[in-house]
């Protein structure tokens, strides 16, 4: 229903493109529909060497952040996370909705019908990798077995 989080990053001692973080950290939480969303990212000066001068900065812990968020959320209700993930993705009209008309027409984020390709690329993926299939191969194997388990992971 709704996001609030408080980030603190580790900016370092050094200026670099920590500035920067809180904008790219929002490009990995934008492939869920949070509803309404209060996100509170701190750059902290510390005594580290900085960290961010690499490709993508802040998008690899915003992803982190949004699959964690998605675990947690699924644990506390006792559902499957794949369910939690699928049933959480944008849709172009949330898309529209939670970062402006403008970005549903941005090439990167719709296909040439205009409709959101995450979702579309989430089923097609789902469907060519045996997704169901596998999950009770796994499901099969966890449950004869005592000490090794299996796992199955599927982010977006």
């Amino acid at each position: 229903m709704a996001l609030q989080a408080q980030i603190f990053w580790e900016a370092g001692f050094e200026p670099d493109f920590s500035n920067m973080f809180p904008s790219f950290l929002m490009r990995g939480l934008r492939k869920y529909d949070w509803g309404a969303m209060d996100i509170d990212v701190r750059v902290c000066k510390t005594n580290k060497v900085p960290t961010t001068a690499f490709r993508g900065p802040g998008h690899t812990q915003g992803s982190f952040i949004a699959d964690a968020i998605v675990e947690r959320v699924a644990s506390e209700l006792g559902m499957d996370a794949d369910e939690v993930r699928e049933r959480n993705l944008h849709t172009s009209t949330s898309l529209g909705r939670f970062y402006g008309p403008d970005i549903t027409n941005e090439p990167e984020f719709v296909d040439e019908s205009g409709e959101y390709t995450l979702p579309k690329l989430w089923a097609r993926l789902k469907a060519s990798a045996k997704w169901e299939e596998r999950k009770q191969q796994v499901e099969r194997f966890n449950a004869e077995n005592i000490w090794i388990k299996q796992g199955l992971a599927m982010v977006p």
